[in-house]
């Protein structure tokens, strides 16, 4: 898939699966954040969930998230990635029966990377 049509994908997905997501206790959720977030934003984003009950990981790559899946079993899930690891995760990766919202990254590459929190945090705490 061409990188330029990903975000309008991305966003279909997530209005597609947000009603059932807003229904999933905050206790139930996980949030998947990549390793390559800027630190300040990780700490933010992880306070933040963890004080709504969220269960928070830090991912190395988007094949962690079928091992979490598989051994923590959330039945919701707020995605942090960049728009191809999103893409695949949403594609190829999730159970298509669970509900998830995915927030992509402002900027790319593996190290330091941004986030629009305000965002992240509107997906995290949707209900």
């Amino acid at each position: 898939m061409n990188n330029n049509n990903i975000p309008g994908l991305i966003e279909r997905l997530n209005q597609e699966k947000e009603e059932k997501f807003r229904q999933v206790p905050y206790s139930e959720r996980a949030l998947l954040l990549p390793h390559c977030l800027n630190e300040e934003y990780k700490k933010e984003l992880k306070s933040y969930s963890e004080q709504l009950g969220y269960k928070v990981y830090i991912l190395k790559g988007g094949s962690a998230i079928r091992k979490i899946i598989e051994s923590e079993k959330p039945n919701a899930i707020v995605g942090v990635a960049c728009p191809l690891e999103a893409e695949m995760a949403l594609t190829r990766i999730i159970p298509k029966e669970m509900p998830y919202q995915a927030v992509l990254l402002s900027t790319n590459g593996c190290e330091n990377t941004l986030v629009d929190i305000l965002k992240a945090k509107e997906k995290i705490s949707l209900k």
